[in-house]
């Protein structure tokens, strides 16, 4: 059982509700307290309200909750803000694959560009250990920098690996090319930029130095490198460009080169764009309607030239059919050997010049009192006799 004490004072009223807790306590304000398995010893009869707080000068480790007579009643306990609970765990193999798959440098890429895309892909975000570093095999494709990227047994991110071992591996700033050639394109500018930005990272000695490059800030030999390798286009947007030495970062200068990017060349490009487009047009207008008038020329040229005889006509004019030259058909051949009572089985197969001597032996044999339409039947031309 507990007892609580109490002194009366203003008209405010409060429900504290406490299990096996005891509380001793001075108030200006009049309470009234319930305590289950408890004895309360009050002047008045209290008005019910909400849990309150209460100011405490003794108690064990029990949480209570003040609400006074304007505010609305709610849950007794409010919601207790708990640390996030990190749970760490080793990387499966396939894991290991895909991250050496995604951050294995490419062929002909240079070690700037390759360090400022995998920053990209989250590199800092990778956290490892250093088995799980070895297993990952040749990332950088320079045998001393994979050699000791896993080192360090201590639990690193895969960035921060790659940057002590590049910074190992090359003695000075002008032994890593930034960015081959000129840039043409303000994409290609700004990864120039941040390349520039990764190079300061890897020389810097200071510790607190930022390990994202667009946390960089931006030195007049940046910029003037930077600037230097640009176009033509960009050189007096550049030269113009307000920027303050050694406080704006790479990434808001970023973000400027962006906006002029969109509303200064983008509309140009399109300008552009649209001109090509419509002489391309034109210009395949112009081809189809050459290629109309030509066709029409075409045709209009064959309509006027006069055929030339072709080449089966030329026969035929030179060798005339057989009933003009006197030539009998072979079927009137056949039809008089047979009405003769020729065996046709042996001429059956036989030349037509051999059947027309057979029937020039038969017409001699023959009276010539036959009748003439007999004859006539399978008349022989002279030609063929004088054969």
């Amino acid at each position: 059982m507990q007892t609580v004490t109490e002194e009366k004072g203003t008209k405010n009223k409060a429900t504290v509700s406490v299990s096996t807790q005891a509380v001793t306590e001075e108030k200006e304000t009049k309470a009234a307290i319930s305590i289950s398995t408890q004895t309360v010893t009050e002047a008045e009869q209290p008005k019910p309200v909400a849990v309150a707080p209460v100011q405490k000068k003794k108690s064990k480790s029990k949480s209570v909750r003040i609400v006074t007579d304007e505010d609305v009643a709610g849950p007794s306990h409010p919601a207790e803000e708990t640390e996030p609970e990190i749970i760490t765990r080793s990387l499966s193999l396939g894991e290991l694959r895909d991250l050496r798959r995604e951050f294995t440098r490419q062929t002909n890429e240079s070690i700037l560009t390759w360090l400022l895309r995998i920053w990209d892909a989250a590199a800092n975000d990778t956290i490892l250990d250093g088995s799980e570093a070895r297993q990952l095999g040749s990332l950088s494709r320079d045998v001393v920098i994979d050699q000791g990227i896993g080192r360090t047994q201590q639990t690193l991110s895969l960035w921060q690996r790659l940057l002590t071992r590049v910074r190992d591996r090359y003695l000075c700033k002008e032994d890593l090319q930034v960015h081959q050639g000129k840039w043409s394109t303000m994409e290609q500018g700004i990864r120039c930029l941040g390349e520039l930005a990764v190079l300061e990272i890897i020389f810097s000695e200071d510790e607190r130095f930022p390990k994202s490059p667009d946390d960089v800030q931006c030195t007049s030999q940046m910029w003037l490198r930077f600037a230097r390798l640009g176009p033509e286009m960009y050189s007096r947007y550049l030269a113009t460009l307000q920027w303050r030495e050694g406080e704006d970062k790479v990434g808001v200068l970023v973000n400027k080169l962006r906006i002029y990017e969109d509303t200064v060349t983008a509309p140009f490009h399109t300008h552009v764009s649209s001109v090509e487009t419509r002489l391309a047009e034109q210009v395949w207008s112009l081809i189809e309607e050459g290629h109309q008038k030509l066709k029409k020329e075409l045709k209009e040229e064959i309509y006027h030239i006069s055929p030339e005889p072709t080449r089966v006509s030329a026969i035929r004019s030179r060798y005339p059919p057989a009933r003009e030259r006197g030539y009998t058909p072979r079927g009137n051949l056949w039809s008089f050997l047979r009405e003769h009572g020729e065996d046709m089985r042996k001429w059956d197969g036989k030349p037509t010049s051999s059947l027309a001597a057979r029937v020039r032996e038969l017409k001699r044999e023959t009276p010539t009192t036959k009748s003439s339409s007999r004859a006539n039947t399978a008349p022989v031309s002279q030609a063929q006799n004088s054969r």
